[in-house]
């Protein structure tokens, strides 16, 4: 594929993915944990392959408001928040995370509140002025 878009993952995004392939991989293979584990690897790694695929972009769904710039991707209860350059054909995978019963919108909160922040200004990107995400925002 040469039209597809390149993959790199953020900080916190390559962190959660090496434990989860580390944890998958390290696991007693007669253990039950090791499918769970298998399948969520698996999943990130679907989502992974669909992002690079330019036939794939309308699968992503943007946040709303002053976030509408970062996106989300779902398999199941994987759910991957990345960011994508189209002049460049690259995304930026922000976080990894498994549903837990939360919204969207507080799984994003805890990213940011978790290092989020930092990162995002590491990549010169700023949040609006007097932003501040709510983790009880109605869908």
């Amino acid at each position: 594929m040469d039209d597809a878009y390149r993959i790199q993952l953020m900080p916190l995004a390559a962190q959660s993915y090496s434990n989860l392939r580390e944890r998958t991989f390290e696991a007693d293979p007669f253990s039950p944990v090791i499918s769970d584990l298998a399948a969520r690897f698996t999943r990130v790694n679907s989502i992974i392959r669909s992002l690079m695929d330019p036939g794939d972009i309308h699968l992503d769904q943007p946040l709303l408001e002053g976030l509408e710039w970062v996106l989300t991707r779902s398999i199941e209860t994987t759910h991957v928040y990345f960011f994508r350059i189209r002049p460049e054909r690259q995304v930026g995978i922000l976080h990894i995370t498994e549903y837990d019963g939360t919204s969207s919108y507080a799984r994003f909160w805890n990213f940011m509140t978790t290092g989020g922040c930092a990162l995002l200004s590491d990549m010169g990107v700023n949040p609006p002025s007097g932003y501040r995400p709510s983790p009880f925002r109605i869908q």
